[in-house]
């Protein structure tokens, strides 16, 4: 590789940024700040205006996780202090903040995370699968029970 007085002006230029200025919020979850979990069943083809949401025989599943009134604020805190990113997705450009959820360190990654959301009803995830959806409530809780719902339903 060549390197040019631009090469080199950028490698000082990143030198000089704190590490944080790299780093990617993360929100961590357990059973000490999660008070509920939801997995919510939808149809894929009220959700295919727009980028579309990915399925598995028609059916897609939001895994919500209810959150302390200190984590939930905490939750909201980040969000609003994490940037917007442009990302490309199913052909479209979209707009979201990237938030890493965590489980004991470990990233809880879902199906489609430009549809995450983050907001006072607490953190919302889609999978395409609902073993995935279980699993993920397995990590977060495993002593908290899982309620099912058929579409939208934050109770």
């Amino acid at each position: 590789m060549r390197k040019t007085p631009l090469s080199g002006l950028l490698l000082l230029l990143s030198l000089a940024l704190p590490p944080s200025a790299w780093a990617q919020s993360e929100f961590p979850v357990s059973c000490e700040n999660v008070t509920g979990i939801r997995i919510m069943r939808f149809e894929v083809e009220h959700w295919q205006s727009g980028p579309g949401m990915p399925s598995e025989n028609g059916y897609f599943y939001y895994f919500n996780m209810r959150l302390n009134e200190e984590s939930t604020a905490a939750l909201i805190a980040l969000r609003n202090a994490t940037p917007h990113e442009n990302i490309s997705y199913n052909g479209w450009t979209c707009s979201y903040r990237n938030i890493r959820i965590t489980v004991n360190g470990e990233p809880l990654i879902s199906s489609a995370p430009v549809w995450n959301v983050y907001n006072g009803l607490g953190i919302l995830l889609p999978f395409v699968r609902k073993e995935d959806a279980l699993e993920a409530a397995r990590r977060v809780c495993p002593t908290l029970t899982p309620q099912f719902s058929e579409g939208w339903s934050v109770q």
